[in-house]
């Protein structure tokens, strides 16, 4: 992954033109690494929630 990275900042400083492309692969890596772990936080609050309700329904 390091060698690719390197490879892409290379050739978008060669090549004006990709740091477009650059900028579109770096920007949906980040929508996915945000997406996963929002969905992370999300799954580990639902569960919490879905507890707290169990116990709240026995009581």
């Amino acid at each position: 992954m390091r060698a690719f990275i390197e490879h892409m900042i290379t050739f978008s400083c060669d090549h004006p033109a990709a740091i477009g492309l650059l900028s579109m692969i770096w920007g949906v890596l980040a929508g996915w690494t945000a997406r996963m772990a929002w969905e992370a936080i999300w799954d580990e609050d639902a569960e919490e929630t879905q507890e707290w309700l169990k116990e709240e329904v026995r009581r």
